[in-house]
């Protein structure tokens, strides 16, 4: 999951940079979430979002009005070619988190290894590097310690990449 920069008219380097990022990341998502806010007038820059999921109907895309709970000066006429939930982050989000799991219910309907975040993408790599390790030192292994090592090894990378520290915040 990519939690991107808004997508607007950027007036720094920077900024233009992080804008792009998020422009780009959509071309490799499985599932795009375009959230909008209620208690803002419609923009161009939502007009320009609205039209990057336009070019990307072939993904999973879910649309949220975010702050429902404040006065609402979003024009939401403007997402009638989209289905759109309407939430407040603050008070009840269970509908966002409703669509995600049906959209990666079906996303991963067999029983298939879906790893979603760069530490799990590391942390799988340092575990398959462990493994090939081991499997090359059991072709010259003679002791039965430099065995367990490796075994062991392997076990500890997998352990820290399934069970890692909790997020502190």
């Amino acid at each position: 999951m990519i939690d991107t920069a808004g997508i607007r008219e950027a007036i720094d380097e920077i900024e233009k940079i992080g804008v792009n990022r998020s422009i780009s990341s959509i071309k490799d998502a499985d599932i795009i979430i375009a959230m909008f806010d209620n208690s803002s007038t419609f923009s161009v820059e939502d007009r320009d979002i609205l039209d990057i999921l336009d070019k990307n109907r072939d993904k999973n895309i879910i649309v949220v009005v975010n702050k429902i709970d404040l006065d609402r000066k979003f024009d939401i006429d403007r997402l009638s070619d989209f289905d759109y939930i309407r939430i407040s982050v603050k008070d009840n989000y269970s509908p966002l988190i409703e669509n995600l799991k049906r959209i990666l219910d079906n996303i991963a309907s067999c029983d298939e290894l879906m790893l979603v975040s760069h530490r799990q993408i590391r942390g799988w790599s340092k575990c398959k590097e462990c493994n090939i390790e081991f499997k090359n030192s059991t072709y010259s292994m003679k002791r039965l310690e430099i065995f367990s090592y490796h075994l062991q090894r392997m076990q500890l990378k997998f352990l820290k990449f399934k069970y890692p520290k909790p997020f502190k915040f």
